[in-house]
C-alpha cells in the first residue's frame, strides 16, 4: 500500500544521492559514479511505481504526495461493500438450497 511515508522515503533517498553524484562527476571517479547511478535508477523506478513525479520545489512535492495518498482511503469503503455483497451471496445460496430441498421433497 502506498503511503505518504513510503513516498517521502523514496524522495529523501533520491535527494541524498543527487549531491554526491555531482561531486563524483567533478572528481571523475567513474566506478563510484556508475554504482551511484544504478542506485538512482532503482529509486527512480520506485518513484515511478508509486506514480510520484519529482519536483524541485519541496512544498509542491509534499502537496502532490498528500493528494496522491487520498485515493488509498477508498479500500476501507470497498471492504464494506464487499462484505455486503458476500452476505447477499450467502442469502441467495441458502434460498437456492431451501428451494432444492422443497423440490426433492415434492418428488419423493
Amino acid at each position: 500500500m502506498v503511503t505518504l511515508q513510503n513516498c517521502l522515503q523514496v524522495l529523501e533517498c533520491q535527494q541524498s544521492q543527487q549531491g554526491p553524484l555531482e561531486e563524483l562527476h567533478k572528481e571523475h571517479d567513474t566506478g563510484q559514479v556508475h554504482d551511484l547511478e544504478t542506485k538512482m535508477k532503482w529509486t527512480t523506478w520506485l518513484s515511478k511505481m508509486y506514480c510520484v513525479m519529482m519536483c524541485s520545489n519541496a512544498c509542491l512535492q509534499l502537496e502532490t504526495l498528500k493528494h496522491k495518498e487520498k485515493p488509498w482511503v477508498q479500500p476501507h469503503q470497498w471492504e464494506k461493500c464487499s462484505a455486503t455483497w458476500w452476505r447477499m451471496q450467502q442469502t441467495q445460496y441458502k434460498q437456492h438450497q431451501n428451494l432444492h430441498k422443497v423440490k426433492v421433497a415434492e418428488v419423493e
